[in-house]
């Protein structure tokens, strides 16, 4: 599973989150933190709402979960968990998610895993 945070330095709250964010730890989640102002070149065609936004994705690419960040740590925790198990009513990738996961796949983005 993916989850990626798209968010930027000038942003308390993204900046209040990356902490927590950094420390959870969910076995199987492939966590990616992406800085909307520095990751310019992989954000290309690739159209973002607002900061902070989240994107949860299953491995294969069947669902997903792309919006605003959730109020809490314990909420994205809540999603995360019910989309393991396969308990969460979560959307059809999109193209736009598609383009995100398949760039990280693919190696378009180089990203150190937290």
């Amino acid at each position: 599973m993916y989850l990626i945070c798209f968010c930027s330095e000038w942003c308390q709250t993204c900046r209040n989150f990356k902490l927590l964010f950094d420390s959870a730890k969910w076995p199987g989640v492939k966590k990616i933190w992406v800085d909307v102002d520095s990751d310019i070149d992989f954000l290309d065609g690739i159209s973002m709402p607002d900061v902070p936004t989240v994107l949860i994705a299953s491995n294969d690419l069947k669902t997903s979960f792309y919006s605003k960040l959730p109020g809490s740590i314990d909420r994205l925790k809540f999603l995360v968990d019910h989309m393991k198990k396969g308990t969460f009513p979560v959307g059809h990738v999109d193209e736009n998610s598609l383009n995100i996961i398949l760039k990280i796949k693919n190696g378009k983005f180089k990203f150190n895993p937290i």
